[in-house]
């Protein structure tokens, strides 16, 4: 039983050895601690992107915004490393635009100093994925 939750703690840990922070062995016992680099509470719905088939994409939260629209957080992982997107979305005139970006969700969740416009979508773009994931959640 311990060397199975011991390979557990190992996937969870992203395949390294565990640390004693991670695994606290208390007498017959044995109590783990979440790993800080993989939240579960940020494994979000996933989606795919035609246009970046090689990163994986996921829905983290759709909020309500002003005027109707919506306000949704966005993870891509890929070779380039792991980024966050906080999108204002119009989902009735398919509009968006980014209103936050950056490597983690705390920087995305920083207002944007020029959010630009509202913009009409780019057919297969990871911009329009995020619309129809999220407008089909909201």
């Amino acid at each position: 039983m311990r060397a199975l939750v011991i390979g557990l703690v190992v996937l969870v840990a992203g395949c390294s050895e565990p640390s004693n922070e991670q695994m606290m062995n208390t007498g017959n016992d044995l109590s783990i601690a979440a790993s800080p680099a993989a939240p579960l509470e940020e494994a979000g719905t996933p989606y795919s992107a035609p246009a970046d088939p090689n990163a994986t994409y996921s829905l983290l939260s759709v909020k309500p915004g002003k005027g109707g629209n919506i306000i949704v957080m966005t993870r891509r992982a890929g070779s380039s490393g792991t980024s966050y997107s906080n999108r204002e979305i119009d989902c009735s005139a398919q509009l968006a635009r980014y209103i936050g970006e950056g490597d983690t969700r705390e920087e995305a969740e920083q207002p944007s100093p020029n959010p630009g416009d509202m913009a009409p979508l780019v057919e297969g773009s990871s911009t329009h994925a995020a619309v129809h994931a999220a407008c089909a959640k909201r």
